[in-house]
């Protein structure tokens, strides 16, 4: 009996219709293959070996002479026997293709540390860059209806086009679904909002708590999800700013102290300390690419009168001002 044959004739009985002549021919060809290999050419899938492996299990297992019941000795002819055995083998394989096509792909967390940035292509096409202090979480194989991620911290999401499947990103407050677009996404856990800004296409950003909660967006504007408040507000926002740090670019439009401070740690994997409560609100501005902490922080001393001093191998403690 060749492979195809012998699952051809499997597959029948599960649908109920092979004759007793069949069934015994089944039989009997698994009764051979405990005395000899008569599968060594078939290049079984992992499968195939399974469904083999339940056959000469249960051939094993089974007692071909009787079976005894509290009262009486019950004697089945063989023909009865290898009907049983069919059957049973039948029900696993049934049990074994329900189990076998629902096995979900195992998900992959890729994750940045401060001062590191990180550029991942996902399976389907959509490229996703990653901010420093951010984590992105996804399956190996994008299965099913949807394409859905999780992200924390920051990150900027080129999705390919798939009007089949939406592609869905989960923060600890939101959801953000989309069919093909690019947007940026900043859900750091230390803020009090998720803010979704949109490069291109539309973008629907949803509460996770309450989905009834939601916006669509467009180009150039940018929805404010408040862990507070569970609203969300939307403005229109310069993008090159929103998106600079994907270009090694620091920007700051009346930034406050304290925002600015979570990120230059961020960026320079240092800790800030800010000596003066005062200091928190101030509003800084200002463009920097690539530069080093140094002239940054001489720029604030500048702008502001905020002196700086390294406290530690890795900290500054920033101190005085006057937030002009």
């Amino acid at each position: 009996m060749t492979k195809e044959e012998f699952f051809k004739l499997s597959d029948k009985y599960q649908e109920g219709k092979c004759t007793k002549e069949e069934i015994s021919v089944l039989n009997e060809f698994c009764e051979r293959v405990q005395i000899q290999d008569t599968t060594a050419n078939w290049n079984l899938s992992e499968e195939e070996r399974i469904k083999f492996r339940l056959y000469n299990s249960i051939l094993k297992d089974i007692n071909k002479e009787v079976f005894i019941s509290e009262k009486q000795t019950f004697y089945f002819s063989p023909f009865k026997i290898a009907a049983s055995i069919t059957l049973l083998i039948g029900a696993l394989f049934f049990i074994y293709k329900a189990n076998y096509n629902n096995v979900q792909p195992s998900n992959i967390t890729k994750a940045t540390s401060r001062g590191q940035h990180l550029n991942i292509t996902l399976t389907d096409g959509t490229t996703v860059a990653l901010n420093a202090s951010s984590s992105l979480t996804f399956p190996e194989k994008f299965e099913g209806g949807q394409r859905v991620v999780e992200l924390k911290g920051e990150a900027f999401f080129d999705v390919k086009r798939d009007t089949s499947r939406p592609f869905i990103i989960k923060t600890s407050n939101s959801e953000t679904t989309v069919l093909g677009t690019s947007f940026n996404i900043n859900a750091y856990e230390n803020k009090d909002e998720t803010q979704v800004t949109v490069a291109t296409g539309k973008v629907k950003v949803a509460s996770a708590k309450d989905q009834s909660v939601y916006q669509i967006l467009i180009p150039n504007q940018q929805a404010s999800l408040s862990l507070l408040t569970n609203s969300i507000t939307v403005d229109s926002v310069d993008l090159d700013k929103v998106i600079a740090w994907k270009e090694n670019i620091l920007y700051f439009d009346n930034t406050s102290m304290r925002e600015v401070a979570n990120t230059l740690e961020n960026w320079y994997d240092i800790d800030i300390i800010i000596k003066d409560n005062s200091l928190n609100n101030c509003l800084i501005s200002g463009k920097y690419k690539s530069d080093e902490l140094s002239n940054i922080l001489e720029s604030l001393k500048f702008m502001q009168n905020i002196s700086f001093e390294k406290t530690g191998e890795k900290e500054i403690t920033l101190s005085g001002g006057n937030c002009n």
